[in-house]
């Protein structure tokens, strides 16, 4: 949806918020196998990947989100939550082995989007080209002098990359009369 994010943030407050990391979308791999756990709606009408349908369940811990994913005997749970008073958003995951199988074969990569972009706006390509920069197990990203990212990955490598995500398809704001 346009009005959703991971972290959107008061700058230029009290009324200029921004969309500023708008998703997480997480791989879990094993060899030359990959299991997407996340799931895009595109113009073209497709739903792809389909990782929707390796959730198993859903809770809340206390007021944290909790997925749980089914990837053959292992479990991978993502939890996502913000940082009370703080424009901070965690995001993690854990993975919980099966009985017969080893995790050390596993390993996960994610892939983030940032944007910065008005709460009620939309970007175009080229609308938004930050510095992005890594250091140690940090991902830096700035956007002119209105605000700074650090993204962690602790005990992660880091791989920095400009790229642009096209042809999103948002029902719900559609039937508003929004492109």
């Amino acid at each position: 949806r346009r009005y959703h994010g991971l972290l959107i943030a008061p700058i230029g407050s009290p009324l200029g918020r921004r969309l500023i990391f708008a998703k997480a979308d997480a791989t879990v791999f094993a060899g030359d196998q990959s299991w997407p756990l996340f799931t895009n709606r595109w113009s073209s009408g497709a739903i792809a990947p389909a990782g929707h349908v390796r959730i198993g369940s859903f809770h809340l811990d206390y007021s944290v989100p909790v997925w749980s994913y089914e990837v053959g005997d292992h479990r991978i749970e993502a939890r996502i939550w913000m940082e009370p008073g703080a424009h901070i958003t965690y995001a993690a995951w854990l993975l919980r082995p099966g009985a017969d199988t080893p995790a050390g074969g596993l390993s996960l990569r994610l892939t983030l989007l940032a944007n910065d972009r008005d709460h009620h706006g939309t970007t175009a390509v080229g609308g938004f080209a930050p510095d992005i920069r890594v250091e140690g197990e940090n991902l830096l990203l700035t956007d002119a002098s209105l605000f700074s990212l650090t993204i962690r990955a602790p005990g992660g490598t880091i791989v920095a990359k400009h790229d642009w995500y096209r042809d999103f398809e948002l029902p719900m704001e559609a039937e508003r009369g929004l492109n």
